[in-house]
């Protein structure tokens, strides 16, 4: 019987603690977790059509049925014309194409990874132990994320037929994103990841938007998943974004702005609007919470890989340092940029160009700074 969080359900923390010396008790709280998963991950829907570009660019379109029986019959089409057909076992309930290969995930749990080429099966059918919920291929890079309704995420290298064997590149549970956001995951949003080689153990991982807004990325180096954006109504800079929707489909190396451009559709919906809320903050708390606000952006993007969307909101991070007059804060943001700079690293000159020309001038306009600005003037001007 599927469980939904309610004011009386006992949170996870009250629900270790209540079973600590309990026979099985790590197995009743998986349980209790698994319950949760299949609750709140959307339901497998059946397959039908997906769409993919080939090597010259030309569209073409892959459609999955079952003639009612526990089979599925694929077809690939190009202008309307039959490329290849294939038949996999099991009823199919998700449907990716790429122009690499075409993954098919059946109710019955197995993965089957066809050939985009022919249709010929790449691997045997993969049996995942429970049927997937989303879906979604990354046509460059060769990837294929799966989530299972057990809250089992996986990434996969599959590439083209010259590549190296495939192989798995991420697991990982999803059900701590389920049990902070509250809300179902709706889409698996991208695969970021420096190194996508097999051999040489590179990771990839996935971005996740859940149905409130919420987007969540994994994170190899701390062995967990992390917030990557959330509506902040309370922010005064909430209400200054601008209508990020259209902008973000325009902007494809702009990962934080489309998860933004998410979270805004979402306030939108639920608000009317999207705007900030009006403010019952005091002055202190406000401040507290538009800083709240950037920390969380410059947070996301470092760990989305987005350089230029740091230095942006880095930029708005120093103004409202003047405004507030923190000096900490200030002196913080300027010895992280400047290790970075003359550690000789990828973005060394950008977090200098970042701290010359952008924070320390934005700096220099508040007078109780100033120390803060001397002094790593002189330390920019030591590195010529």
């Amino acid at each position: 019987k599927r469980a939904r969080y309610s004011a009386g359900t006992p949170s996870l923390p009250q629900l270790s603690t209540w079973l600590p010396a309990a026979e099985g008790s790590r197995s009743l709280v998986a349980h209790f977790l698994l319950a949760v998963a299949h609750d709140l991950l959307p339901e497998p829907a059946n397959a039908s059509a997906a769409t993919a570009r080939g090597g010259g660019g030309a569209e073409w379109s892959v459609y999955a049925g079952s003639d009612g029986s526990d089979v599925t019959t694929v077809r690939a089409l190009r202008g309307g014309s039959e490329v290849w057909a294939a038949r996999v076992g099991g009823s199919a309930v998700c449907l990716e194409a790429s122009r690499h290969f075409v993954a098919l995930a059946c109710a019955n749990g197995t993965l089957h990874v066809l050939s985009a080429l022919s249709g010929a099966l790449r691997l045997p059918p993969l049996l995942l132990g429970a049927p997937v919920a989303l879906l979604h291929a990354d046509a460059a890079a060769g990837l294929l994320c799966a989530i299972t309704v057990d809250g089992e995420a996986r990434v996969w290298q599959l590439g083209g037929l010259g590549m190296r064997s495939p192989c798995l590149l991420h697991r990982s549970s999803v059900l701590p994103v389920l049990h902070t956001a509250r809300a179902r995951i709706v889409a698996i949003v991208s695969l970021l990841g420096p190194g996508l080689d097999c051999a040489e153990g590179g990771g990839v991982w996935p971005v996740l938007l859940a149905s409130n807004g919420q987007s969540f990325v994994y994170s190899e180096a701390l062995d967990c998943w992390t917030v990557a954006a959330l509506p902040h109504p309370l922010s005064e800079l909430w209400s200054t974004l601008p209508d990020l929707r259209a902008e973000a489909e325009g902007a494809p190396g702009s990962p934080l702005r489309a998860l933004h451009a998410a979270a805004l559709a979402f306030s939108q919906e639920t608000d009317g609007g999207g705007g900030a809320e009006e403010s019952t903050l005091d002055p202190v708390a406000q401040r507290l919470e538009n800083l709240r606000h950037i920390e969380g952006c410059m947070c996301a993007a470092a760990a989305l890989g987005s350089a230029h969307e740091y230095s942006t909101w880095a930029q708005s991070y120093a103004l409202a340092l003047v405004s507030t007059r923190d000096e900490r804060r200030a002196r913080e943001l300027c010895e992280g940029l400047i290790a970075l700079a003359a550690g000789g690293a990828d973005g060394a000159v950008a977090a200098r160009k970042l701290l010359a020309q952008s924070v320390l001038p934005a700096l220099a306009t508040n007078r109780s700074l100033q120390r803060v600005v001397e002094q790593y003037s002189a330390a920019l001007r030591d590195m010529d």
